[in-house]
């Protein structure tokens, strides 16, 4: 239900997230590509919400990627792997339009 789809966000933002190099020979990221990336993090997270069609008990994890271009527009997005419910598959695609 409603923690699955928190999950599935969870996923989107954590593949978003800036990683944490604990080792000293791992290349180091500009700290604008972390702001950058923090700025997508806040931005999934503010575009989510429960689907309001979404029946009570139902829920599920849908994992999505999406492509974005220099200026910051959604270039595309697609569906990795589905929920096995249309319309959590659905809500995932949009958080990503929204954000």
């Amino acid at each position: 239900m409603l923690r699955r789809l928190v999950v599935c966000i969870a996923l989107l933002v954590a593949a978003t997230a800036p990683a944490i190099a604990e080792d000293s020979a791992a290349p180091q990221v500009a700290p604008s590509v972390v702001a950058w990336k923090q700025d997508i993090s806040i931005r999934l997270r503010l575009a989510r919400r429960y689907p309001p069609t979404l029946a009570r008990g139902q829920g599920g994890t849908a994992t999505v990627a999406f492509r974005i271009d220099r200026a910051g527009h959604l270039v595309s997005s697609w569906l990795i792997e589905s929920s096995g419910i249309p319309v959590i598959d659905a809500e995932a695609l949009a958080i990503v339009e929204r954000a």
